[in-house]
């Protein structure tokens, strides 16, 4: 089955019935399925047929998802890029992953070759009607390929087909009772996985989503819920803070949501508290990764919630804990956690080989390259990541591609990126670096954001003459951040990346 069908299923169904709104703009499910069957053709005309891939780099925006399931209609595979990502970020993906084609804002297709902006697209003639039969494996054919840069830094693919993602999404929202009235209110990047997932759910299940743009505060990201009245919010731990920043009279803030969930990074047991007293009681923290989409689900007003835990597994996901040479360990043992179910990504493209990946596939086993635990309540308790890997709000930093940047930089001998722990961020990203030439903090930033998505920008460059190492010449990567990071802080830090 093609997910994109599940567009004009709704449209035969509900024709009239909203599936879009942004701004003063609103799709109806007919409007919808016309505007991607159009957009389809179009890629047709363009040369793309099943099986190529297909990055779409655009804002926040219903062309988004208008493109999304264009290119899904003809069975080519989608590949979200950052559309803030420069150039040489975008093109490594174009590299890496062999993308036919990008689509981009206006102004924005630089020299990639295989770039082709939004209004172009849009004056192509249309070419034959788009076909449903598709190909031969059908439903497991690939529907998207989510990026992750993984440990080491070079663009990493996770592959999940159209019968794995639609299986996965359909049941997600079964179990979070969402029903035919649903409207979900978009606020995150829709490159990042946990709300795109969230937008192709919602329309999958026929429900409405409002696009409210990232770039707000926290009063109008209100204004907006209760403008539009929105059902269902996905926010990030950096948002939460802000709203609960708020002025608070005595009643929840958000009277109309049915659902506020909480993504991507720890949230400490004090917020969780506030946000149910300030917020909303009807508020859930998840747990996800790229090759899954959303692993564990915890309701915060569930009085049997214990503390520190990021939630049980959803349905139809088996998760276990593994020791390095991937044998099952006993309850409440720590280790590697690696899950299992219908929504698993089915290849991994790109990233590193061997030792250098702690996010991978192996016998039938995805690997997150979380380290944590499963006492026998069945909780999941994160304690840490595998390789160092940084969590700067909604976004998974590779410290090594940042590191790689830096010593691109002539005045750069060697740099280490590590992760402070931020209470606003989850983990903030600190440079230190050897120079072999005069440099200072003010240039060294300017490289990295000539190379480099912002959020991937540190925040700090710590000049120094030396790192401390081991013995056998590794960069003690603790000890070089108790430098600037007391231990005291550290150790209170319950997802402590450098134990």
């Amino acid at each position: 089955m093609n997910l994109a069908s599940a567009i004009s299923h709704h449209a035969a169904m509900r024709p009239d019935h909203p599936a879009l709104i942004e701004g003063e703009r609103t799709f109806s499910y007919a409007a919808l399925d016309r505007e991607v069957d159009a957009t389809a053709q179009r890629l047709v005309a363009a040369g793309i047929g099943a099986g190529d891939r297909v990055g779409i780099c655009l804002k926040e925006r219903s062309e988004f998802l208008i493109a999304l399931f264009a290119v899904a209609r003809i069975w080519a595979v989608i590949v979200p890029v950052d559309w803030r990502a420069p150039e040489p970020e975008r093109r490594r993906i174009v590299d890496t992953l062999g993308l036919k084609s990008l689509i981009c804002e206006p102004g924005n297709t630089g020299s990639l070759g295989c770039a082709i902006d939004w209004p172009s697209l849009r004056a192509l003639a249309p070419r034959t009607p788009v076909q449903n039969g598709g190909p031969a494996n059908g439903g497991d054919a690939p529907f998207l390929i989510a990026l992750s840069s993984g440990s080491t830094g070079r663009p990493k693919g996770l592959v999940v087909s159209h019968h794995g993602q639609l299986m996965r999404n359909v049941r997600l929202h079964i179990d979070l009772r969402h029903g035919p009235h649903t409207r979900y209110m978009q606020c995150t990047p829709l490159v990042h996985a946990s709300g795109r997932n969230k937008c192709i759910s919602c329309l999958i299940n026929g429900n409405t989503v409002i696009i409210q743009p990232p770039l707000f505060r926290a009063d109008e990201l209100v204004e907006a819920a209760a403008r539009y009245r929105a059902t269902d919010l996905y926010v990030v731990p950096t948002t939460l803070r802000s709203l609960l920043q708020l002025d608070y009279r005595g009643a929840p803030l958000f009277s109309t949501l049915d659902h506020l969930v909480v993504g991507s990074a720890p949230v400490s047991v004090d917020e969780r508290a506030a946000a149910l007293r300030q917020l909303t009681p009807n508020i859930s923290l998840s747990y996800g990764a790229s090759g899954y989409s959303t692993i564990a689900l915890l309701h915060l007003a569930d009085k049997r919630t214990p503390q520190g835990s990021v939630g049980r597994p959803t349905f139809l996901t088996e998760v276990e804990i593994a020791d390095d040479d991937h044998r099952p360990l006993a309850r409440d043992a720590e280790g590697r956690v690696r899950i299992r179910g219908p929504g698993i990504a089915s290849e991994i493209i790109g990233g590193g080989t061997g030792a250098e990946e702690t996010e991978y596939l192996r016998d039938g086993w995805y690997y997150t390259g979380d380290v944590g635990r499963v006492p026998n309540d069945g909780y999941i308790y994160l304690t840490g990541r595998v390789a160092n890997r940084i969590r700067r709000g909604g976004a998974s930093i590779a410290a090594e591609e940042v590191e790689r940047v830096l010593c691109e930089h002539p005045a750069v001998a060697e740099a280490a990126v590590l992760g402070r722990p931020s209470r606003d961020l989850g983990q903030d990203v600190i440079a230190f670096v050897i120079p072999r030439a005069a440099v200072d903090h003010r240039e060294l930033e300017r490289h990295c954001r000539q190379h480099l998505t912002r959020a991937k920008v540190p925040s700090e460059f710590h000049i120094v003459t030396s790192f401390p190492r081991s013995a056998v010449g590794k960069i003690m990567r603790r000890a070089l951040l108790e430098t600037v990071v007391p231990r005291e802080a550290l150790a209170g830090n319950t997802l402590d990346e450098y134990r």
